[in-house]
């Protein structure tokens, strides 16, 4: 979110005009919520459209929600309801009595330059909300995201070099600038190119994203959208080889290192845990691997899963026959791909512990957090979690 942050600011400043527009919306947005007259011609301006069928029978847009300027997210959101509203708007400046709200009125080819600005903040919109999941695996797709990024500025950026030698038009220049200045900010974060130096760097990102079954090595291939140089694929298959070795090696030296008794609940439990010579469970005669064979072979020379089988699915039934593999995807698919979910921990605590509930024990407190990290609402919520908890546990038994 920083990086993106930055991104706007620089698009913000280099797009000519762009500043104003925003503020005319926030304050004609201001303008309609706040007084009576506007709010009920936009109103009748949607009612209108939709019965002329320029609006969707099912529209129920009402109002422009106002933005906060250190959430860059949300001046996406007041610009996309703005294009959404923009004959319902422009009924409003012709039939109002509020001269301010027919001086703010966006004219012309502004509103093509808002346009754009929402195309440049779409870009961001996805991976943001994606990476900041807690109840799905992130970092094995947080490079995908990031150069899907890059690749969609650099179409931008070739688009309106075609547009700006057809029509000459400075705002397409200067467009140009602003999206390099964006890439050059990006760049600092994650390097636009990614060499063979780099590899170790970003070992987290290439080993979590190795590990999901459903990509393995396809976007190190020629074409892919991590090739970037042609023995990055091969490189990768040794820093995974070598993460194998070092997991191995720890397991033969100390078999009691994983406890069965540890809990990750975001990784569905107790599921990647090596299975003892006295265990009881039936799986075993399905799934073992024989100690000659080299696991990480084995599993990057199989084809790759349907993409609508979770990783975490694949691990859980696929943990005997890849006792070691499993104990590295319990350790790399941890990894949130940003701080946002630890960010909201956080909040979660300050509304916890406010002025009048300042004397809660510091296990309370705790408590308070998991259940409403976990989504649970209800007692139900809880009993159904518990259920699922003596379930596990009595699999291991």
């Amino acid at each position: 979110n920083l990086v993106v942050i930055d991104i706007l600011r620089d698009y913000l400043l280099h797009i000519q005009n762009s500043s104003t527009i925003t503020s005319r919306i926030r304050r004609f947005a201001t303008i309609i919520k706040y007084n009576q007259e506007p709010r009920k011609l936009l109103f009748e301006g949607i009612t209108k459209y939709k019965n002329e069928g320029i609006l969707p029978s099912n529209f129920n847009i009402s109002q422009i929600p106002l933005d906060n300027n250190i959430r860059w997210n949300s001046t996406y959101y007041i610009i996309k309801k703005t294009l959404e509203l923009k004959n319902p708007l422009i009924y409003i400046a012709k039939n109002t009595e509020n001269d301010e709200f027919k001086e703010l009125i966006i004219k012309n080819n502004k509103w093509e330059i808002l346009i754009k600005l929402h195309n440049i903040f779409k870009i961001f919109i996805k991976p943001t909300i994606k990476l900041q999941n807690q109840i799905y695996t992130t970092l094995n797709h947080n490079l995908l995201y990031i150069y899907k990024i890059y690749n969609k500025l650099n179409n931008f950026i070739n688009l309106y070099k075609d547009k700006y030698r057809s029509s000459k038009t400075n705002y397409f220049n200067s467009l140009i600038l602003a999206i390099k200045s964006g890439i050059e900010k990006l760049d600092k974060y994650f390097p636009q190119k990614i060499t063979s130096n780099m590899i170790k760097r970003f070992r987290p990102h290439f080993i979590s994203l190795v590990l999901d079954p459903r990509l393995k090595l396809i976007h190190f291939k020629e074409e892919g959208l991590l090739f970037f140089y042609p023995l990055i694929k091969q490189d990768i298959i040794t820093l995974f080889k070598f993460e194998y070795n070092k997991v191995k090696n720890e397991i033969n030296k100390n078999k009691s290192m994983i406890n069965p008794n540890i809990s990750f609940n975001e990784l569905n439990d107790d599921i990647y845990n090596i299975p003892s010579k006295e265990s009881d469970s039936d799986n075993e005669f399905y799934h073992n691997t024989t100690e000659s064979e080299d696991e990480y072979l084995v599993y990057l020379n199989e084809s790759t899963i349907s993409s609508k089988i979770h990783p975490l699915d694949f691990w859980k039934q696929n943990q005997y026959r890849f006792p070691i593999l499993s104990t590295l995807a319990r350790r790399y698919l941890a990894i949130p791909a940003s701080s946002g979910s630890i960010e909201s921990i956080f909040s979660i605590g300050t509304n916890i512990i406010t002025k009048s509930r300042n004397r809660l024990l510091p296990k309370t407190t705790k408590q308070l957090i998991l259940l409403k990290s976990w989504k649970i609402k209800t007692l139900e919520d809880l009993q159904k979690l518990e259920n699922e908890v003596e379930e596990l546990d009595e699999n291991e038994m």
